[in-house]
């Protein structure tokens, strides 16, 4: 009799639920999301989480997105039919202020 394991582990955490927009100037909240990661489950041992990359496209400013992926391994080198991404989104929200009193000029 011979055992094997052909089932690929899934995530359970649903697509996009990593998903946030946050204000370019909320450093904590970047790095509160960019410690979030997905779970997921296999038919035999708990998976592995392999994060692949951390891609940050830069916009305007300090505006810009992070982009996270993952897969999942289990211990017989399965691998996740999909791949898990998370999408933070940097926006400025904060208007521009004037910094020189009008009287000044």
């Amino acid at each position: 009799i011979t055992l094997q394991d052909t089932t690929k582990p899934v995530f359970t955490t649903l697509a996009s639920a990593l998903d946030s927009t946050i204000d370019c100037e909320a450093t904590a909240n970047q790095q509160a999301n960019l410690a979030l990661f997905p779970v997921g489950t296999d038919n035999c041992y708990a998976p592995i989480l392999v994060k692949l990359d951390s891609i940050y496209t830069k916009a305007c400013g300090n505006t810009g997105t992070i982009t996270q992926r993952w897969i999942l391994k289990d211990s017989c080198n399965n691998i996740s039919r999909d791949t898990f991404v998370q999408v933070i989104t940097l926006q400025d929200t904060t208007k521009p202020v004037f910094t020189t009193l009008a009287s000044a000029l």
